[in-house]
């Protein structure tokens, strides 16, 4: 949810409106959230086996978050 809410955010927008549209968009399309589920394990598993991966990681799950955004139908 909170991948999907960060992607979702656009400047002078609540936060509050963003996690709304993340919980419709993880209710709507759970293809999506699997597919962030493995991009977060797949990160976890790139820092885990070299731990200075652990920073460029979370510009690597931003991308997988805007990317699910955009192929979402919602």
């Amino acid at each position: 949810m909170g991948l999907r809410a960060a992607a979702a955010w656009r400047p002078g927008a609540s936060w509050r409106r963003a996690i709304a549209h993340a919980g419709r968009c993880a209710a709507g399309a759970p293809r999506g959230s699997q597919l962030l589920a493995a991009a977060l394990a797949a990160a976890a598993a790139g820092a885990w086996a070299l731990p200075p991966l652990a920073v460029p990681m979370t510009g690597c799950l931003q991308l997988a978050a805007v990317a699910v955004q955009r192929r979402s139908p919602l």
